[in-house]
């Protein structure tokens, strides 16, 4: 149960931030999550 509900909240988290970098304007949600994470392609 707990993974559960931890995989659910990782879920709701990445979502959420789609939906702020949408907001922002930012067509590449991608590179927005890899600069947050310090990966770089």
């Amino acid at each position: 149960m707990k993974k559960i509900f931890i995989t659910m909240m990782v879920l709701v988290g990445l979502s959420l931030t789609f939906v702020g970098v949408m907001a922002t304007g930012n067509d590449d949600a991608w590179d927005f999550v890899g600069k947050l994470a310090g990966k770089t392609s």
